[in-house]
């Protein structure tokens, strides 16, 4: 499945979930994901990110290849009360 919007085309899988977004320039954006339906991989322009889930389907850390950096989330059940970025730096 297909919808344009604007300069924008977005491309759906067979299981409904985001697959690409793309411009007349070419991919802006693509999204892969695990059998349970969670993104597990984004990629935008030349960042890519990973992502993480524990076992209660919650998102507790991704990864940005681009910058090296983790973001980690703290919840309370399942309500996100924090975010922590942890980005590392050459010196």
């Amino acid at each position: 499945m297909s919808l344009t919007i604007s300069e924008f085309s977005f491309d759906y899988a067979d299981n409904n979930r985001l697959s690409t977004v793309s411009t007349q320039d070419g991919v802006v954006a693509s999204y892969t994901y695990n059998a349970t339906g969670e993104r597990i991989k984004k990629t935008l322009g030349n960042q890519t990110y990973y992502y993480h889930y524990n076992l209660d389907g919650l998102l507790p850390w991704e990864f940005n290849t681009q910058n090296a950096s983790y973001t980690h989330y703290v919840y309370l059940r399942d309500t996100i009360l924090a975010r922590l970025v942890i980005t590392k730096t050459n010196k």
